[in-house]
């Protein structure tokens, strides 16, 4: 989970609420430039989580870094990280002056204010609303206001806190075709917070999820890509140049998921009902940390061209193949297996 310079690392930290333990993470992190997603229940160390990265909440033991520097001495954090509720609140007065209002404090001169304000009001589709009053917004624009307000600021990281909980579908959909937009146009590294699994997996570069306060080891393959058509009644699903058979519905989908314990490894080809059938290389061969699992479970990352696909295994189905990095095996899962979202 841990990579070279990452904006954000956690290390063994731990945190509770009257002498409960509500967080223990040994190791995270948060690379630049991708949308993180922390999934899990009511109570899993969420919303815990994104307020220690941004020291809303005092952290007990271990450490958090921001850029390399302890997030208790670093001054950056505070300037370079924006910190959204699930229910933001606006001033009184107009949109204009809400988004406009940090850039004042910073002293920046109209024409930079105007300029940054106007860019950001089209940013998140509210063009037209600058004169419009805070107390007239419904709650996705007043989500969609607040999400402008932190951008003018140009900050490296937005965290979100529950978005979707207090908006409607329309807005859901909105807000899912914004982040990208975000991190693609400003760089902004996002981290999110839900429990709305669809959403997670339709917006994530990568899934993190969290249960009673602790990190569980991802269990599925998120693709990112585009339907095609196939031949007769065939459905395809295209992920980095691979053609994947995936269940007959009609939809604009963009993301397909496998879950690891769908794909089975074999040394030859397999002749069986899985439609989806490719040769590859294998990249990694990873345990699984699991404190409940009885038997050890290794994750082999297997590359097929350019896309790679994990697939976990037993221990002793590991040793029987033979699984190492450069092993050359095949990659085997049913169409129905595939989620589409």
């Amino acid at each position: 989970m841990m990579s070279e310079n990452p904006v954000f690392r956690a290390e063994n930290i731990e945190f509770g609420y009257d002498s409960e333990p509500a967080l223990i993470v040994e190791e995270l992190d948060f690379q630049e430039n991708r949308i993180h997603v922390l999934l899990g229940p009511n109570g899993s160390g969420k919303t815990t989580l994104m307020k220690l990265l941004n020291m809303l909440l005092p952290l007990e033991k271990g450490r958090i870094l921001f850029e390399g520097r302890d997030v208790s001495r670093s001054r950056a954090l505070r300037e370079q990280t924006v910190y959204l509720h699930q229910n933001p609140l606006l001033l009184s007065g107009t949109v204009y002056d809400n988004i406009a209002y940090g850039l004042k404090i910073r002293k920046q001169s109209g024409c930079e204010i105007r300029e940054k304000v106007m860019e950001a009001l089209e940013v998140v589709g509210l063009q037209g609303f600058e004169k419009r009053r805070s107390n007239a917004l419904s709650g996705g624009e007043i989500q969609r206001v607040a999400i402008a307000r932190a951008l003018v600021l140009r900050p490296k990281v937005i965290l979100f806190d529950e978005p979707t909980s207090s908006i409607d579908r329309e807005n859901v959909r909105r807000f899912e075709k914004l982040l990208p937009s975000i991190r693609d146009l400003y760089g902004t590294t996002i981290i999110v917070s839900t429990h709305n699994l669809p959403f997670a997996y339709r917006i994530c570069d990568r899934l993190v999820h969290l249960d009673e306060g602790r990190v569980v080891p991802a269990g599925e393959n998120i693709l990112p890509g585009r339907m095609v058509p196939g031949q007769k009644d065939e459905r395809l699903f295209v992920s980095d140049g691979v053609s994947i058979h995936c269940p007959d519905l009609e939809g604009d989908f963009t993301k397909a998921v496998v879950d690891y314990d769908r794909i089975i490894l074999s040394r030859e080809a397999l002749h069986s009902s899985a439609r989806n059938n490719f040769p590859g290389t294998v990249e990694s061969v990873t345990p699984v940390k699991n404190r409940e699992q009885a038997h050890p479970l290794i994750d082999v990352a297997v590359r097929v061209e350019n896309l790679v696909l994990t697939s976990r295994v037993t221990g002793e189905s590991s040793a029987e193949l033979g699984l190492s990095p450069g092993s050359r095996v095949f990659v085997s899962f049913k169409a129905s297996t595939v989620r589409l979202y």
